[in-house]
């Protein structure tokens, strides 16, 4: 039976390998020029691209960043940059956060990408690096080895939740490879172990024996990373800072922070939470000023009819860096018509409901970063989570609910194999208090109907109190580690707060500020515009030579003195602060603080 498992692991994955192969393939023939990819192979400096925009932005980066910086540095301490993943914005900005990296430290730099990887590589090389380690997918017997090793490593183990804490080389192997299963197979949920999920632990394995080699061998003092979760970049990071390697990681898009971490125990630190440090100078020096641009912030929200989805996927509807209009399913109908926008007393003829309040459930991304805060309280991922609320919301007749979908999944076309359907549809023909939110209807509109909202960690925790409207949640989140807010931890008191929604209390002024605050630091203090990086899709829907047009005017006029990212990553690095901030939103002229450790 081992055996017969071990071939079964080691087919499924060459034929994963066969289908990268071909989509590697077309890419290939679609983008590269042969001839000078032959030439490419020889002088590794040669652009083979077909794209005339991607070329010449290349030989204009090139030239600007040679002339801001020629020298190689004489120090045997080096800067790795990564990039795993194939979008023209990510591999960008992680090209211009080493480089600046590489001007404060006077470090060189070195990069880890996929074998095959000619995009990033070309990148690179336009800013000055000349080192480069390829990761090499597993040969035929690798796998054979490595599907070995993993169905070694898991013994007699079937159960789910005693793999998910399996560590190997002190890296969350178990956690991560269930993210990994979870993110690419689209499967939100498994009791017990099968052969598919068995291959990315033998990813997983290979990929930590493959990154402690590289890191033994060499002298990296520093990794620039942006994605820090799945295989194989969540055991990049977690060995990274295992071997007492500071990493780097962008969090945001156009405007955007870095935020460094210097210890395994913050790799479920996730990049965009704040400290309680920072919160507290806020609070303290600069509440008024705080909460003035976080009401600016809130007005903008409402008028464009942005809430509850992501600024810049809003702003995609008119798609200013591609000739093809992707359709933003949260901003718009079908017909193309806005949204409606309903109040409480409009919801509640609709649905035909008496004088209750009225609670809004919000559902998670069931596939897409299942454990970016570690290892759940209760649930063994947000599906477990979902079916237990769902399974309890049709006694809790106290309250009128309404369930919120998540808007990502159709964004991304990502929508996992197992959903809730048919529960939902269940729930709301045979129980008159449950119904689900038009996707017609705004979103803006559940503030004006909602008197409390229920979510596992998502961001609306904060966001909808400082709208005024109270909510309960039950997971970590980027928010969780701040004072004022208050997580329901145990399942007997999930379970005694939802029996009990219809009591809970109407945020305090003080409370509805504090979340304003936070607005405030995660949408304007931790925003940073790159004066290198102009707007960009966040998704892989980018259209590339409109993306390099844009890069081309903004190297044009580029000025390392004028940058005003440059000086707040600069000053970042001399507070040694864990995230870049725009000191010039609030003027931090004397305002000197360390909360890397926070």
């Amino acid at each position: 039976m081992f055996y017969l498992d071990l071939f079964i692991c080691v087919t499924i994955q060459v034929k994963k390998e066969f289908k990268k192969k071909i989509s590697y393939l077309e890419f290939f023939f679609k983008n590269i020029n042969i001839l000078k990819f032959l030439i490419f192979k020889i002088n590794r400096d040669t652009n083979p691209f077909y794209s005339k925009k991607f070329r010449q932005y290349i030989n204009y980066n090139k030239k600007k960043i040679k002339k801001i910086d020629s020298n190689i540095s004489k120090s045997k301490k080096e800067i790795l940059v990564e990039s795993f993943i194939n979008q023209s914005a990510y591999i960008l900005s992680n090209g211009i956060i080493s480089f600046y990296l590489k001007k404060i430290f006077k470090e060189n730099i070195s990069s880890i990408i996929r074998e095959g990887d000619i995009k990033s590589e070309v990148i690179f090389r336009s800013f000055g690096v000349k080192k480069f380690f390829y990761y090499k997918n597993q040969k035929f017997l690798k796998k054979i080895i490595y599907s070995y090793k993993a169905l070694k490593f898991l013994g007699k183990r079937d159960d789910i939740k005693s793999i998910i804490n399996l560590k190997y080389k002190k890296v969350n192997l178990g956690l991560t490879a269930y993210d990994s299963y979870i993110r690419y197979v689209g499967n939100p949920t498994l009791k017990k172990i099968n052969l598919e999920f068995i291959t990315f632990i033998s990813e997983a394995l290979y990929a930590c024996d493959y990154f402690e080699n590289l890191i033994k061998k060499n002298n990296f003092c520093k990794l620039v990373q942006s994605e820090t979760s799945f295989v194989p970049l969540s055991c990049l990071f977690q060995k990274s800072l295992q071997n007492k390697i500071e990493v780097f990681s962008r969090f945001g898009k156009e405007k955007f922070t870095v935020r460094k971490y210097n210890s395994l125990k913050q790799c479920f630190s996730e990049r965009g939470r704040i400290s309680q440090k920072l919160f507290d100078i806020i609070n303290k020096n600069y509440k008024s000023k705080s909460l003035k641009v976080a009401n600016k912030i809130q007005k903008q929200k409402l008028k464009l009819g942005s809430f509850g989805m992501d600024i810049t996927m809003y702003k995609l509807k008119k798609n200013s860096l591609g000739k093809k209009k992707i359709e933003i399913i949260e901003s718009k109908k079908n017909n193309n018509q806005k949204k409606i926008i309903v109040d409480k007393n409009y919801i509640r003829k609709l649905f035909n409901w008496k004088e209750k309040r009225i609670s809004v459930l919000f559902l998670s991304y069931l596939i897409d970063g299942n454990f970016p805060f570690g290892y759940r309280n209760n649930f063994k991922d947000t599906y477990q989570w979902t079916s237990f609320i769902l399974n309890k919301i049709k006694k809790i007749k106290n309250v009128n609910w309404i369930i919120k979908d998540h808007p990502i999944a159709k964004v991304y076309g990502q929508e996992p194999k197992v959903n809730f359907e048919k529960k939902i549809n269940y729930l709301m023909n045979n129980f008159s208090h449950i119904k689900r939110w038009p996707r017609n209807f705004s979103n803006t509109s559940l503030l004006k109907v909602a008197d409390v909202a229920l979510t596992s960690s998502g961001t609306i925790g904060i966001e909808y109190p400082a709208y005024g409207v109270q909510t309960v949640f039950t997971e970590k989140s980027s928010y969780s580690n701040l004072n004022f807010m208050k997580m329901i931890k145990t399942k007997k008191n999930i379970i005694y707060k939802i029996n009990n929604l219809n009591n809970v209390k109407k945020p305090s002024k003080k409370f509805i500020n504090q979340c304003k605050q936070y607005l405030f630091i995660r949408e304007s203090l931790l925003g940073v515009k790159s004066s290198l990086l102009p707007d960009y899709i966040a998704s892989r829907n980018i259209i590339d030579d409109d993306f390099w047009v844009q890069c081309i005017k903004k190297i044009s006029n580029y000025s390392l003195s004028k940058d005003p990212f440059f000086e707040m990553f600069s000053k970042q690095i001399f507070y040694n602060s864990r995230h870049t901030i725009n000191y010039k939103v609030i003027n931090f002229k004397k305002l000197k603080f360390n909360d890397l450790n926070d």
